[in-house]
């Protein structure tokens, strides 16, 4: 039981704080950007956005493990997102 607590409570320290930061990104993209800082913000956010699901579905997969939860499999895959930042970045020309 110590590691799930563990758990829970690691993931609450990491989400809070990325929320916070996804959030803020979210609202700089209100703002007058030019293009290149447009696609690091959209970047920022959709990495961010990458992490928190990876964190819910650790949580998530904990929960299942312990037979509190069960949640159908997601048609969505997480590799698409990652890879898609990961091109994002490459094609960047940032100096």
């Amino acid at each position: 039981m110590q590691a799930k607590e563990m758990l829970v409570t690691m993931s609450h320290e990491i989400r809070s704080p990325l929320s916070g930061v996804v959030s803020m990104a979210e609202v700089l993209a209100t703002t007058d950007l030019d293009t290149e800082q447009r696609q690091l913000v959209d970047v920022m956010v959709s990495s961010g956005d990458l992490v928190l699901q990876l964190i819910n579905n650790i949580l998530d997969l904990s929960k299942v493990q312990s037979g509190e939860y069960y949640k159908s499999p997601s048609s969505s895959s997480t590799l698409y997102p990652i890879s898609e930042n990961l091109c994002c970045l490459w094609f960047l020309d940032i100096n």
